[in-house]
């Protein structure tokens, strides 16, 4: 086994009090030791995709991401640097923050 597939993304949940994106993922395995770093990349209201964070830590699973507009529709995805061949790099699906807010409830 190696650093053979992408990070699995689990969530990008918006907490709406503080303005953060916590994005969550399962990590790869690096049974070579070809890890480099994670790139976070950012996408909004259908525009270019920009880096907005590396992470150097294989360990490291979440990171807060602080927001200027709520509102926005937003892509996430990470690119995990390098495989075992030394060159490649592995691209994680991506994943859609659901701005929607909840419907409110009536309780009874």
């Amino acid at each position: 086994m190696a650093v053979s597939d992408p990070v699995n993304l689990l969530r990008a949940c918006i907490n709406y009090n503080d303005s953060i994106v916590t994005i969550s993922w399962k990590s790869a395995a690096d049974n070579c030791s070809s890890f480099s770093h994670y790139s976070i990349y950012e996408q909004q209201n259908s525009g270019p995709y920009s880096r907005i964070a590396t992470i150097t830590d294989l360990s490291i699973v979440e990171y807060p991401h602080k927001i200027s507009d709520q509102n926005a529709n937003r892509n996430y995805y990470i690119v995990t640097a390098q495989a075992c061949n030394g060159t490649d790099s592995l691209f994680s699906d991506t994943l859609k923050v659901d701005v929607t807010y909840p419907e409110p409830q009536l309780l009874d």
